[in-house]
């Protein structure tokens, strides 16, 4: 198994990780805007449904900046042989 990667699918993953770490932030503030100002059809996900948690909210925000710091441009920092020798299953 090689370590080449194809950097059009790199490019393309990079892209929805930002896109997913940035939809997590808005949601997350979208959803604390709506604790805040006491809007209740903009703390649920659909209308009807129950209320999203001002708590989960702020995860929602956290993993959106936790995924934005570890997005990788670039080659990766380790090989998968590491990764599974760290992991212990090798």
């Amino acid at each position: 198994m090689t370590n080449e990667s194809d950097p059009g699918i790199a490019r393309r993953l990079g892209q929805f990780v930002s896109a997913c770490s940035g939809f997590a932030v808005v949601f997350g503030l979208w959803v604390l805007a709506g604790w805040m100002f006491h809007i209740q059809i903009v703390k649920s996900i659909l209308p009807g449904q129950v209320a999203v948690k001002a708590n989960t909210a702020a995860c929602f925000i956290l993993i959106g900046f936790a995924l934005w710091i570890l997005r990788r441009e670039g080659k990766p920092r380790h090989s998968c042989k590491k990764s599974a020798v760290l992991a212990g299953s090798v």
